[in-house]
């Protein structure tokens, strides 16, 4: 990823009534003292004295390229880079790391000016050029950053109506959703990050509606697509909810002062704000009023200490918006901090237009924090085992994996509870019909578990043979030889288990295990219950099973769980029996793991411990009792695909593994509708089969 460059801070203070001049200021980032200090007299960016046109009239109002685009970047340039701030800055540009330009402005009206469009005649320091990078800071961070836990949650907010040409609101989204998903795995840049990254999509909530989804989602991104208006002096985000009734659109204004007192009540802040919000009616409108609204509802969440915030400071064309979201996520799930993923959507934008226009320069991002520390995005926390996850078989089989978003979500939550002051389980069912995708919501999980450096193993109890209790723990102990390669059939930690296979010995003989244990290497053995020379106890059962778990919570490292996914218990007619599951497996195995028993505590700040998937038929379910025998689980239950819901299904498999246009992408949904309308509840297998067919 790169050394991180130097951050410079040029700082414009508030006027200095004396001198009739405003301070320059430059600063190295999480240093106190100055560097050098100019001054910027107040004529300098008094806008009605410019040899050329209003700088912040012009970029308000025109949005088609103009040469005079090009002399306000240099003007500004020439504002910042003068006398010693212009010697700091230069030595600081040589160093082989080159520097990130934050920019502070404290007088509003400065600050109003484009200052994206700074440049020096060949850098824009906006664009991705050099290490150049471009952001503001008007506001401090007030509250701490939330832990970073889990996948990151985007919640995006569509205001505006889908007919909407002046937002194009369903092309941005289907922007957002391409560009984070790559579709070869074996990339070397693709890091499986769409795996990481939750978008749930709300079209035109009532505030109340809005509430809800925002409190039980608790996203870490909050991106509103939709229109925006002045309303006094105070911006407001226009949402245009469907009444029933009327059979019409109402548009809903979400105010500023509204906004401020929703957040401050809804107990969460995200650590990024995205508003693309463009004018109502910018033409009727004075320019003045354009800027206040920009700027305002901006600075809401700025006030609430929202760590990084952008918004369009003007009018970006739909298609633009839509191209500049997509590239901002797409950097995003590169790992790349934001401001060089907000650099590189300016970069596309200007390929699609000209450096006369100003379109890539109407985001403004401001910044409380540095920037890689935003969304905590990085692959020092999370990605260590990406080889290994890209090259399991059992992950591949899931990358066209669609819908279930519902489920995914309920099932994350399992690992990592929603709000967090919920306590984690460490019992997690996963239930379902047959073909539901029970299998493969299970490993997608693993994926995503994996991809945040757990520990994950897959256990297939059926298919192949009869099980006893005693196999399955085996099995759970040595992994799948015939899968030696695949990160999740691994072995446990041999270490971990030779107290457990020199106790297992001794039970065979039917000797008591000795209550010393001299920690020699005692390797696995593969002992069946039902071997003529055994000479089991009658006690050996529960012995073995606590023998087990004091093992495997040994093979689990530190305050990251190990977690065992057991799946098709009874398979092809194969399996575990009904009586060792409810008369052993569920008592002494899954009734302590709902207990979470399989945890020990080291110290105050440290601890092992074990979390365990169940992925149960509905059969299953009932014929082990399981409803009766266990409590205090995770259930994540899996549904049959609504017809109502059928056609997006299709889409979103076309979207991943159909080279096709988004229009020709309905087309096809659109022509295979008619043969699924009739029928209430979908399969995915019987769904995907219709796609793959008329392919």
């Amino acid at each position: 990823m790169g050394q991180t460059p130097t951050t410079i801070i040029l700082q414009i203070g508030e006027l200095d009534k004396n001198k009739n001049s405003y301070p320059l200021r430059l600063f190295v980032a999480g240093k106190k003292k100055e560097l050098a200090l100019e001054w910027i007299t107040s004529n300098e960016v008094d806008r009605s004295k410019l040899q050329f046109a209003d700088p912040v009239t012009t970029f308000l109002t025109e949005v088609d390229a103009s040469p005079v685009f090009q002399t306000i970047g240099n003007y500004l340039y020439t504002l910042l880079h003068r006398g010693t701030v212009a010697e700091q800055w230069d030595k600081l540009s040589a160093k082989p790391n080159g520097v990130r330009v934050e920019l502070e402005i404290i007088p509003k009206e400065v600050a109003a000016f484009p200052w994206e469009l700074l440049h020096d005649g060949l850098e824009r320091l906006a664009l991705p050029d050099n290490l150049f990078t471009r952001k503001y800071t008007p506001a401090k961070l007030k509250k701490p950053l939330p832990p970073d836990t889990g996948p990151l949650r985007v919640l995006v907010v569509v205001g505006a109506t889908d007919e909407d040409t002046n937002v194009l609101p369903l092309s941005e989204v289907r922007h957002i959703e391409s560009e984070i998903r790559k579709r070869d795995r074996d990339q070397e840049e693709n890091l499986l990050a769409h795996r990481m990254i939750d978008i749930k999509v709300v079209y035109r909530p009532t505030i109340v509606k809005l509430q809800g989804e925002y409190t039980d989602f608790m996203p870490h991104i909050f991106h509103f697509i939709g229109h925006g208006e002045l309303i006094g002096d105070d911006g407001c985000l226009v949402i245009n909810v469907f009444d029933e009734k009327l059979k019409k659109y109402n548009a809903v204004k979400w105010t500023a002062p509204q906004i401020f007192a929703n957040f401050q009540a809804w107990g969460w802040i995200p650590r990024l704000v995205f508003i693309n919000a463009c004018r109502s009616d910018a033409q009727n409108v004075a320019t003045e009023d354009i800027r206040v609204q920009a700027w305002s509802i901006g600075d809401v969440f700025r006030r609430l200490g929202v760590p990084a915030v952008l918004s369009m400071q003007a009018d970006i064309k739909g298609d633009l918006a839509g191209t500049f979201a997509g590239i901002v996520y797409k950097g995003l799930a590169e790992l790349k901090p934001l401001d060089q993923a907000v650099g590189l959507a300016r970069g596309q934008i200007m390929t699609r237009v000209t450096l006369n226009s100003p379109q890539w320069a109407v985001p403004v991002l401001t910044l409380a924090v540095p920037p890689e520390e935003v969304l905590g995005l990085n692959p020092n926390t999370r990605f260590k085992q990406l080889p290994a996850i890209k090259a399991c078989d059992d992950f591949k089989t899931i990358d066209f994996f669609s819908d279930r978003a519902d489920a995914r979500r309920t099932l994350i939550q399992g690992f990592y509870p929603l709000p967090r002051q919920k306590a984690d389980k460490d019992l997690i069912i996963v239930k379902g019909g047959p073909d539901v995708g029970k299998s493969w919501l299970a490993k997608w999980c693993m994926e995503v578990c994996a991809l945040l450096n757990h520990d994950i193993r897959y256990v297939e109890i059926g298919g192949q043979e009869t099980q006893s209790w005693l196999d399955v723990l085996l099995q759970i102990r040595d992994g799948d030889p015939n899968k030696k390669d695949s990160l999740i059939h691994q072995p446990l930690s041999e270490s971990a288990f030779y107290r457990f296979n020199w106790d297992l010995e001794h039970r065979f003989k039917g000797e008591p295990p000795p209550t010393e244990f001299d920690n020699r290497v005692v390797p696995p053995k593969k002992i069946k219950l039902g071997d003529p020379l055994a000479r089991w106890r009658p006690d050996f059962e529960q012995e073995t099973f606590e023998s087990f778990r004091r093992a495997i919570i040994q093979a689990a490292e530190i305050n990251n769980p190990l977690i065992i996914v057991l799946d098709h218990f009874t398979k092809g007619g194969k399996g575990i029996s009904e009586q060792d599951m409810t008369d052993r497996f569920i008592p002494n195995l899954v009734v302590p793991a709902a207990l979470q028993k399989f945890r020990e505590k080291i110290s105050a700040k440290e601890m092992r411990s074990v979390k365990f998937v169940l992925v149960l038929t509905e059969k299953e379910f009932e014929l082990f009792k399981f409803g009766d025998l266990v409590k205090n689980y995770h259930l994540v239950p899996v549904t049959p695909v609504k017809s109502a819901d059928a056609k997006e299904v299709m889409l979103e498999y076309m979207r991943y593994c159909l080279d096709l246009k988004e229009e020709e992408r309905r087309n096809l949904a659109d022509a295979l509708w008619p043969l699924l309308k009739d029928t209430p509840e979908w399969t995915p297998k019987s769904l995907l089969r219709y796609v793959q067919y008329d392919r």
